[in-house]
């Protein structure tokens, strides 16, 4: 099984680097309008959501409505080999782009507040999702963990269409997603 999920990993994540800058700018325009639609059916008004990194869905546009409607955004900081803390995301930060490297390339806000409340959506990355809602990220096991503390939250796995397979290996400690948001048949203008 771990055999397989590398080669997936792998494959996956060789795809996703060649994709051109002008198709991930137009289906991170096109995908936003999507999740803030669930946003508003799910009457969200706390959000967790990651900041993209090594060409992920990029979530800035979502982010950005979010501050406009109000809904508190928040994001996850890597602090150990197994944990992360979950910080505010505040509107002046984001527009001001206050933020530094953290853990893996991943990008922090540079005063976090941290928080330990609920969340009513939780907006996932990952390297593949199947058709089931199993998810195949980096393979540290930060989102699993996280996951399992939110079993109330609805949880997305944001993708691009090449992302999304029939079938991925699965444990049993694996937490699936609720809805995995991708465009299929995305072409770009």
């Amino acid at each position: 099984m771990v055999n397989k999920k590398l080669i997936i990993r792998k494959e996956l994540l060789l795809q996703r680097n060649s994709l051109s800058n002008i198709y991930k700018s137009n289906y991170q325009i096109k995908i936003s309008k999507v999740i803030l639609e669930v946003l508003k059916e799910k009457k969200c008004k706390s959000l967790h959501i990651y900041l993209a990194i090594n060409n992920e869905v990029c979530t800035n546009s979502i982010i950005k409505s979010c501050f406009y409607k109000g809904i508190e955004v928040f994001v996850p900081i890597v602090i150990s080999e197994t944990e992360l803390m979950h910080v505010w995301l505040k509107k002046k930060e984001f527009a001001n782009s206050l933020f530094e490297k953290g853990a893996f390339n991943t990008l922090q806000p540079t005063n976090a507040t941290p928080y330990q409340g609920s969340f009513d959506v939780i907006i996932v990355p990952g390297v593949a999702f199947d058709k089931q809602g199993y998810r195949l990220g980096y393979g540290k096991g930060y989102y699993d963990r996280f996951l399992k503390d939110h079993a109330n939250s609805f949880k997305i796995g944001l993708a691009y269409p090449f992302q999304v397979l029939d079938h991925i290996p699965h444990e049993s400690h694996d937490i699936k997603v609720d809805f995995i948001c991708y465009l299929d048949n995305f072409i770009s203008d």
